[in-house]
């Protein structure tokens, strides 16, 4: 329960991007998405995988932090269950990062007009998004219409 109960967070975090709760509302009309399509739960723009990350670790600290005083036990089993749920996110985030780099860059078009945050769709850039002189590559923009995979591994990200 704990391990699944973490991810109702995401509702919240989506209504404070959105200012509303589609994403619950589609939720609760189509229960079986929650198990067999998670992805048509929430719009591109809903939740960004940082702010998921960041809502269970708050959550998790939080909870850990209460248990103690109620048994060392549970909260230990916490801390591990939401341990392990964040690590699962952090794979499979890893595992896609081509494609969140491109959603990344269609947001920063939109929302910014057509900027990129200072960085050239395709330029070399360093693993914290800055100047030439890293191994990362923000991918090309039109990867996506040129028929690329959006689901690359990680060692495959500098070919």
């Amino acid at each position: 329960m704990v391990g699944v109960g973490i991810d109702f967070d995401h509702f919240l975090v989506a209504r404070l991007n959105t200012g509303s709760w589609a994403s619950l509302r589609r939720a609760l009309a189509h229960p079986a998405t929650m198990v067999f399509d998670q992805a048509a739960i929430f719009a591109e723009d809903d939740l960004w995988a940082i702010q998921r990350l960041l809502s269970h670790v708050v959550i998790a600290g939080a909870a850990v932090a209460v248990l103690v005083a109620v048994s060392p036990y549970l909260a230990a089993f916490t801390a591990l269950v939401c341990y392990v749920h964040v690590l699962a996110d952090l794979v499979h985030d890893t595992r896609h990062l081509r494609r969140n780099f491109r959603r990344h860059a269609r947001y920063l078009r939109t929302v910014e007009g057509g900027a990129t945050g200072g960085v050239e769709v395709g330029a070399r850039v360093d693993a914290d998004g800055g100047a030439p002189g890293g191994d990362e590559t923000a991918p090309p923009a039109d990867s996506e219409a040129a028929g690329e995979s959006t689901d690359e591994p990680l060692n495959r990200l500098n070919e």
